[in-house]
This record gives C-alpha cells, sequence and structure tokens, in this order.
C-alpha cells in the first residue's frame, strides 16, 4: 500500500492493513491455526457477527458503553462468534439459548476481535478454540481486568502522569454469559478521540508487505523518505516513543504493556509526523503489584491475582524480560530496525546499541 492511498480513505485503509499488509506472528502460527476462511481477516473483508440470546436469563453485563448503547441490544443475549455455529461447537451453544444474526463487522489482525461497520466501536469475542498458539478465551477474568485496567489508564491520563504521546483505546464495556463453569464473553473498545483525524498505522503494518501488491514499498521506508531527518525522527519518533511509553506505563502505573506489533497502533498527522502511540488489548498486561504499592496505588483488583506479579514471585524478572525484551525487543523493535537500516545506511548493530543504551 502506499501512503496516498492511506491519505484518499484512512478509515478504510486502516481496515486494509489490518488484514493485507500483515505478515503475521514471527510465530509462525498465524496461518496454521486461525478462524474459518470466512471470517479469517487474510480472506474475508467482512461477515455478520452472531448473537446468542439465553433461555436461562444468566447474562451479566460489566462497566458503562461511552457508544451507542442500541449496538447491543437487549441484556438477555451476547454476541459470539460465527465458527461457535461449527458442527464441533454448535451442540453446546444450542443447548443454551438461540442464535440470531447480528451486526456486520469487519475483522482485524487479531481475528477474533471485529470493528463494527460504520462506527469506531470493536468488539473482542470469545473464540471456541485455538488462533495462534492459544486458546482464546474471553471470561470473567480477562473482561473484567480489561474494564480496570481502562480505569488505570483514564486516571493516569486526566492526571498527566503517562507520556504525552501515549494514548489507549478504552475497554469500557463487556458482557458475560455464565452457565456452570462455562463462561463466554465479550468486550468492547473504541478508538480514542484524540486520533480522530489521524492515519493508523497498525505497528506491523509499517515493516510488513502488502499481500496483493508484493513490491510495494514498506510503510516505514516511505514514511521515512518523506521525513527531512528520517534518522533523528527513527529514534526520536519512534523508537525511543515506543521505550518512554512502555517505562511510563510500567514505573507510573506499575502496568507491563504487552507491546508487541499487533497491540500497538501508531496515530500519524497530515504531515506523517506521530501524534500518538496507541495501545490496545489489555488482556495481556502484567499488573506489578510491588510497584504500585511503591507509588501508592491501589492494588484491590477484582479477580487477584490474575495477571499480577510481585517481586517476592518466582518468575518476576522473567516475565518483566518477556514483556521488553520478547514482546517489545523482539515483535516490534527489532522488525523496525531491520526494516530501517537499510534505508539510513545504519548497520543493525549499531542501531540495538544505540537502543539499549
Amino acid at each position: 500500500m502506499l501512503l496516498y492511498e492511506i491519505e484518499k480513505n484512512p478509515t478504510l485503509a486502516f481496515d486494509y492493513l489490518e488484514r493485507q499488509v500483515n505478515d503475521g506472528s514471527k510465530s509462525g502460527f498465524t496461518d496454521i491455526h486461525n478462524t474459518s476462511i470466512q471470517t479469517n481477516p487474510f480472506y474475508s473483508d467482512g461477515y455478520h457477527i452472531m448473537k446468542l440470546v439465553s433461555k436461562r436469563r444468566n447474562i451479566e453485563c460489566f462497566g458503562t458503553p461511552n457508544c451507542d448503547n442500541n449496538l447491543f441490544g437487549d441484556d438477555e443475549s451476547i454476541f459470539i462468534h460465527p465458527d461457535w455455529l461449527l458442527p464441533q461447537n454448535i451442540g453446546i451453544i444450542s443447548e443454551v439459548g438461540t442464535v440470531e444474526k447480528g451486526l456486520w463487522v469487519i475483522p482485524t489482525s487479531s481475528s477474533r476481535t471485529v470493528r463494527v461497520d460504520g462506527s469506531d466501536v470493536y468488539i473482542k469475542l470469545h473464540y471456541p478454540g485455538v488462533i495462534g498458539r492459544l486458546n482464546r478465551i474471553l471470561g470473567f477474568q480477562q473482561l473484567i481486568s480489561g474494564i480496570e485496567i481502562s480505569s488505570i489508564f483514564e486516571e493516569a491520563r486526566h492526571n498527566n502522569e503517562l507520556p504525552a504521546c501515549f494514548d489507549y483505546m478504552p475497554e469500557s464495556y463487556g458482557r458475560l454469559f455464565r452457565d456452570g463453569q462455562n463462561e463466554i464473553g465479550y468486550i468492547i473498545r473504541e478508538l480514542p478521540k484524540t486520533i480522530k483525524d489521524c492515519y493508523l498505522v497498525p505497528g506491523f503494518s509499517l515493516f510488513s508487505y502488502d499481500r496483493n501488491v508484493l513490491d510495494a514499498p514498506q510503510l516505514l521506508t516511505q514514511i521515512l523518505e518523506r521525513s527531512n531527518s528520517p534518522r533523528e525522527f527513527f529514534f526520536e519518533e519512534i523508537c525511543f516513543k515506543l521505550i518512554d511509553v512502555f517505562f511510563g506505563c510500567a514505573l507510573e502505573e506499575g502496568l507491563i504493556p504487552e507491546m508487541h506489533s499487533q497491540n500497538v497502533v501508531f496515530a500519524f498527522n497530515k504531515k506523517w509526523e506521530i501524534e500518538k502511540i496507541v495501545l490496545r488489548d489489555f488482556e495481556s498486561i502484567d499488573k506489578d503489584i510491588s510497584i504500585r504499592r511503591r507509588l501508592g496505588k491501589h492494588t484491590n483488583f477484582e479477580e487477584y491475582p490474575y495477571k499480577c506479579i510481585s517481586s517476592d514471585g518466582q518468575n518476576y524478572l522473567k516475565r518483566h524480560s518477556f514483556m521488553y525484551d520478547h514482546k517489545l525487543g523482539e515483535y516490534l523493535l527489532d522488525p523496525l530496525v531491520e526494516c530501517a537500516a537499510s534505508f539510513l545506511h545504519i548497520d543493525t548493530q549499531d542501531i540495538r546499541k544505540n537502543l539499549r543504551n
């Protein structure tokens, strides 16, 4: 994809980047375990999610949506992924309720997260199976943790406690179906108003190739070509800001973000300068209890110890290394470095040394 195509229609371009300017996870599992062809973001540009209407009135609502309540219907229904209707899954669903056609949605890179057509609302769904390497459940723990973390980010933004370049997609509302030990949930997230007029680019799209136009130059190269000082832009505006966001969240709020290339969205202004680095998907954020106590912040998380770590834990340092060195370092900074190095005529090892310093 070329930059002028993004400028022409930013909303459609963002959808396209999610699905098609996407090399998949470097783990290699993206193409091994994914959703059905009809809902796979690499093959589908839209479909209806389904709505499960409970027979037993056992659906709970959490949080308060910032968007139009009419999107969600009455409180006795919950959105589910269409793959619940596959033969291996339909028996579970048919026992607990009836299924109706729901909203028309656009798939995103995460496969089970979709954008409601005509809106800035995203719905993350429980998936009945494996995507990538893991089972993608969305139960009470995942749902309530996202809402709690959104609340922390909201307060931090109000108090100007995080870097000015930081923003996030709030997870303000969700629903949960419970039937014995079974939980099926969804959570919504929304684009922040601060980036309404920006060009949005998922982290992976900066260095991935367009699946339909293989000879198109990578977006990062195109953006660097537009900069008057490409080397300074790459270090100061991209790499250092990513590191600032990571350590801002960690040291000011005790939240250790999972900043791999799918969870980070770059918001560019009309001059292709970075306005915001936007964090999305809070399910895997670690809550560092030791740092939060030291900062005098609350540690009364509803599902403690879910995703909570502390300095007396056996894997404390490993968890920090996993999030910084592996997720941010190997899954986002490293491919950005590889992409920029040849254009900037800098050895990749020199760039890495600079970033470590």
